[in-house]
């Protein structure tokens, strides 16, 4: 037997990684058998090392594509699987698979918000599937991936504020027997917004009930992905559904069988290392700033950073600000993932993150900083404000501040158990392990809160709280607010957003849609859950323990 970290060990995976590189079907069943364990950072390595050594073969990219949103990461899967598309026809198996392969583009460029390029991916799938039933290949093939592009561009439709046009492309779906998940989730939004949740609740029971015990998952690895991702959805839809028909307990239950399919798990003691680690790197006993890491000299307030924890908001904030004329929108979500990835290699001790943070000398504050305003100023050429939306960069604030000592932070914060409630019942792709019970999300949010209470002690007026329900209730007195904060003149705004108006009375058609109809962004959602919430509220506020006797 090998002892980690020996030659001979250091070899033996050597030759592994090459094997598995030579042998693609190997290569792609072991990065399928990491994504189920909810190893994305391992798949993704592992995939982009074989994407690399196999640049004409679509599977690797397809597969890379999914890792990617598994990680959080949809830009750069839209990226695989634009290049996946650009491939001869020759490097797909099944001649369905440029089809599928534009729907799963579509997909993520509806949760990227991307209406235009969402609807622009779907209407190309059924190009390719009117091109592709001339060829060989299974007609039920086809038809399910026409039924979920149908699918897809009747949700974009109905964040464009065009419901006749998602019925009319829902029509021929549902027909179709059996009806394809994707029309009965689509089918679900529309029923939402008409308030008919029994007919929700009917056509999910419908479709969960034809899909077959919930063990009787297929023997291959990447249909099981697939098949957990799509039960995973339906669970959460009717977890959604039994709540707006005022059944709490039903709602829960969904969600533990929707989180049941997710690989993802939630280690706090990780968790409170991060956060212990990032608070000891940044405490100063005194108030002078003596002990801090050193501070770049540049003076731009051309970076916004604008964070908070999932499902707060931050996203809506930086869509309502890109509306200023003199505001740019980064499309890069991880140009700080990305610095502090290389800052431990760059910096003295080599040591990890955030301990390397100590060792940053004026020197690399300054070429760190650069580089990115330099990154920044490509992304949205002419921008005196450009904006860097990642909620979870609500971690990294104390870099931040170091790097650009000019800018200005906004923290978007949101009702504790609203919160809660939201994550539980919902998740993006990516599905973070801390949404699967609510007693995970109250240690998850406690920890996080006490890391930005830090954070505001350290930052002072530099760092600024938004409330999500006042960005809800009245975003004309939101942006009248943090506009000028920013050295801009709230004017140009003054007339789409008048002072008290809500934001699901405003003219945006997307966004009002989704402050009237989405759930998931109700004010005082919490309050039908109840004592249900009680797990979650131990953990978040844990009650006061005695000290051990003497």
């Amino acid at each position: 037997m090998l002892t980690k970290g020996t030659p001979q060990a250091a070899d033996a995976a050597e030759n592994g990684r090459r094997t598995a590189i030579s042998d693609p079907s190997s290569c792609l069943t072991a990065a399928d058998a990491l994504l189920e364990r909810g190893e994305t950072a391992a798949a993704v390595n592992a995939l982009i090392r074989m994407a690399r050594s196999a640049p004409e073969e679509s599977g690797p990219l397809e597969r890379l594509a999914r890792a990617f949103c598994m990680a959080g990461r949809p830009e750069e899967a839209a990226r695989c699987l634009e290049k996946a598309i650009s491939l001869k026809a020759a490097s797909f198996v099944l001649p369905v698979r440029p089809a599928d392969f534009h729907v799963r583009l579509g997909r993520i460029r509806l949760h990227l918000r991307q209406w235009d390029a969402a609807r622009s991916a779907f209407e190309a799938a059924l190009d390719a599937v009117a091109a592709g039933t001339d060829k060989a290949g299974s007609p039920a093939s086809f038809a399910a991936v026409e039924d979920a592009a149908r699918a897809g561009l009747a949700l974009a439709c109905l964040e464009q504020g065009d419901p006749a046009g998602g019925r009319h492309h829902l029509k021929s779906g549902l027909k179709r027997k059996p009806v394809h998940p994707e029309t009965v989730l689509a089918r679900i939004v529309l029923s939402r917004r008409a308030g008919n949740w029994k007919e929700s609740r009917r056509l999910l029971r419908a479709v969960l009930g034809g899909r077959g015990a919930e063990d009787a998952l297929p023997d291959d690895p990447d249909a099981r992905i697939r098949e957990r991702e799509i039960r995973r959805r339906l669970h959460l839809a009717l977890a959604e559904t039994y709540e707006a028909l005022e059944q709490p307990q039903q709602a829960l239950v969904q969600a533990e069988a929707a989180h049941s399919h997710s690989p993802f798990g939630y280690d706090a003691a990780a968790h409170e290392m991060m956060v212990d680690g990032l608070i000891s790197v940044f405490s100063r006993p005194d108030l002078s700033l003596s002990g801090l890491p050193a501070q770049a000299v540049n003076t731009s307030r051309l970076p916004v950073f604008i964070t908070g924890l999932p499902g707060s908001g931050a996203r809506v904030l930086g869509e309502l600000l890109a509306l200023h004329p003199d505001v740019g929108m980064a499309a890069d979500h991880r140009l700080v993932h990305r610095m502090i990835r290389k800052l431990p290699g760059m910096t003295p001790g080599r040591k990890p993150y955030p301990h390397c943070i100590s060792q940053l000398n004026g020197r690399l504050a300054d070429r760190l900083a650069q580089s990115a305003l330099a990154h920044l100023r490509r992304q949205a050429p002419g921008a005196r404000r450009i904006l860097n939306v990642a909620p979870l960069n609500y971690r990294h604030l104390g870099l931040l501040s170091r790097l650009f000592p000019a800018a200005v932070f906004l923290h978007v914060v949101r009702d504790p158990e609203d919160l809660a409630v939201t994550l539980h019942l919902g998740g993006g792709p990516e599905a973070p392990g801390f949404i699967r019970s609510l007693a995970d999300l109250g240690g998850y949010m406690r920890r996080s809160g006490r890391l930005v209470s830090f954070w505001r002690d350290l930052l002072g007026p530099s760092l600024a709280a938004v409330e999500m329900a006042d960005l809800f209730r009245d975003p004309g007195g939101v942006l009248r607010t943090i506009l000028p904060q920013l050295g801009l003149d709230p004017a140009p705004l003054a007339d789409r957003f008048p002072r008290g108006r809500p934001l699901e009375d405003v003219n945006l058609p997307g966004l009002a849609d989704m402050a009237r109809f989405d759930p998931r962004w109700r004010i005082g959602r919490s309050r039908l859950f109840g004592g249900e919430l009680e797990p979650f509220r131990a953990e978040y506020r844990p009650p006061l323990r005695s000290s051990p006797s003497s």
